[in-house]
This record gives C-alpha cells, sequence and structure tokens, in this order.
C-alpha cells in the first residue's frame, strides 16, 4: 500500500489506540448471500436496488433523472469505513455518488447531519464532506482528475480518530493500494445513527452505479461516568459517556461510600443507570464505585472506576 508519512502517523495512531480503545466491526458486506434484507437489513424505500449476479449492489432505477438511497443503522462515529464503487461511465455533476459514513436521518435525499464521501463532480475527484441540514462543506478537497475515467472502478477508505481527525484514501483501480487523498480535523459531528449509499443520475446512467465490499469499524472509548445527578436522598442517576447494556447492570456493580453501600434496585435507559437505595443519600461528600457494566458492544467498564460527587 502506499501512503504519505502523515497518513501511517494517523494510521499508526489509530491501531495502537486499539490496545486502549476498543475496535469493533459491526459492518461487513459483500451481498454474497444474494440479498440486502438481512446481515444487515438495508432500506430502500423507493425499491431502486438489486443484487446482480456478480453479488454486487446494483441501482436498478427507472430511467429518469433522480436521485437513489439505502440505507443501514450504524453507530460508528469514529473508526473506518471502507467500500468499493463501480461506476459504468465518466461521473460529472449531475451523475455521481455518494458514500454516507454518519448520518443522522436514514433519507439521505433530505437534510441532515454527518459526512460522505463524494466520487465524482466536475472535478472528477474523492472529497470528503460534512453536510449541516441541507448545507455541504468540502473538508477534505481529493485529487483532481482521480476517477476521470470509464468506467470507474474505486475503493475508499475514510479513518477518523477519537480527537476528530480524519484521513481519506482511495485506490482508483479498485484494489487496495491507497493513496491519501488529505486529512482534515473535524469533530462536529460525534454521533451516528445510520450510513448509506446515494446515487445521482440521469436516464441513461440509472442502472450504472455499483457498490460492494462495505465495512465499518467502530472505535469506542473506555466506558466510563459522564456526571452523577442526585434525584433525591435514595436515587441517584448515572450518566455514562456510552449506552450501556441493561443485561450487565446489577445492584452489586454500583457501590458508594461512606454509609450508603450498594443499591436495592437499578434501572437502565440508553447511558443512563438509575440507583435506588434503601439507607439515605443526606451527606456532602460521597464516592461512587462501579465495576463490571458493559456498553452496548460489550466493553466493560475498568474495575473500580470511581466518581466523586
Amino acid at each position: 500500500m502506499k501512503y504519505t508519512i502523515a497518513s501511517l502517523l494517523f494510521v499508526t495512531g489509530l491501531f495502537l489506540s486499539s490496545s486502549v480503545f476498543a475496535q469493533t466491526l459491526i459492518i461487513d458486506e459483500d451481498f454474497s448471500d444474494g440479498d440486502f434484507t438481512n446481515n444487515p437489513t438495508w432500506t430502500d424505500s423507493e425499491s431502486k436496488h438489486i443484487v446482480n449476479g456478480s453479488n454486487r449492489l446494483q441501482l436498478d432505477a427507472p430511467s429518469e433523472s433522480a436521485e437513489a438511497v439505502i440505507s443501514t443503522t450504524s453507530t460508528a462515529a469514529y473508526g473506518e469505513w471502507e467500500a468499493y464503487i463501480e461506476l459504468d461511465f465518466n461521473p460529472s455533476s449531475s451523475n455521481l455518488s455518494r458514500i454516507y459514513v454518519i448520518a443522522n436521518q436514514q433519507d439521505m435525499k433530505g437534510d441532515i447531519n454527518g459526512y460522505f464521501v463524494q466520487i465524482g463532480d466536475t472535478e472528477d475527484e474523492v472529497s470528503l464532506y460534512r453536510q449541516d441540514g441541507s448545507s455541504t462543506t468540502k473538508i477534505i478537497d481529493g485529487t483532481d482528475g482521480l476517477v476521470d475515467t470509464d468506467p470507474v472502478t474505486v475503493r475508499i477508505r475514510v479513518t477518523r480518530d477519537l480527537n476528530g481527525n480524519w484521513e481519506l484514501f482511495a485506490d482508483p483501480t479498485g484494489g487496495t493500494s491507497y493513496n491519501s487523498q488529505g486529512t482534515s480535523t473535524d469533530d462536529t459531528y460525534a454521533q451516528s445513527d445510520f450510513i448509506g449509499l446515494f446515487s445521482d443520475y440521469t436516464s441513461t446512467r440509472s442502472s450504472l452505479f455499483e457498490y460492494d465490499d462495505i465495512k465499518v469499524t467502530k472505535v469506542n472509548p473506555p466506558l466510563d461516568i459522564q456526571s452523577v445527578t442526585v434525584v433525591d436522598t435514595q436515587t441517584i442517576d448515572v450518566a455514562f459517556n456510552l449506552d450501556v447494556d441493561p443485561a450487565s447492570v446489577q445492584p452489586s456493580d454500583f457501590t458508594i461510600t461512606p454509609n450508603v453501600g450498594n443499591p436495592d434496585n437499578t434501572s437502565t435507559s440508553g447511558n443512563v443507570v438509575e440507583l435506588v437505595f434503601n439507607n439515605s443519600i443526606s451527606g456532602d461528600e460521597y464516592t461512587l464505585n462501579v465495576s463490571d457494566i458493559t456498553d452496548s458492544d460489550g466493553n466493560t467498564i475498568a474495575p473500580n472506576t470511581e466518581f466523586d460527587f
């Protein structure tokens, strides 16, 4: 693979962090099962896509000038995204593709908040954009003319570390000999709900988009306590930096000192765990000790994590 010195430092830092930050492959889609309705389930509300005989996702839309979106859930806001894109034409400002790596809405044709990689436009480049509602801002300007070919067979890779540092890579041969298209720092959006494939096409291009080998690797920081809120003299809410797996939560996982002990009941909603005690919380200073609970990706909090309140 070909990398710039900056990209090598970035990638090295990302993977060195794996000893501290949990990496989870949450999407690995090659459409080899012949459909897009399972593992994962993609939403194609306008029925404009098929899985073709080559086991690739293909646009199969009516012969008209329009846009098409197919999307699936993804909670990765930091980590790595990869995709293969084949366009059986030379892209332009009216025939281009977008890979939404982070999005807060399922339908990317409307206003969304997130980030996407665009393949094509007048400069025939692969670039990274931030979208704020209906407004878009280019944050990595890729090499002009990179996809000035007919057809286009490009593989893209995007990385983002926990400090909001992005790097965009592309191989215009469709392989994995990636070249960096640039770096940028942007931490505007730190949460994701979906990824999506967006095709902007004219009537003669309505079946000439193909997608494959979509991978999403999520990177999480360690599970940690964000805040403790005293609701009343027997109840506190503990907010974590990530959503908590309710099945991992037991009263014995939480202890308050001095003189309070373990809760008698717990309830979990998202990243907040409510603790209800028989003993009264009526002093000035306490320490909460937490062990054994896990986040929604199965990563366990450090033993004896403490928070003073």
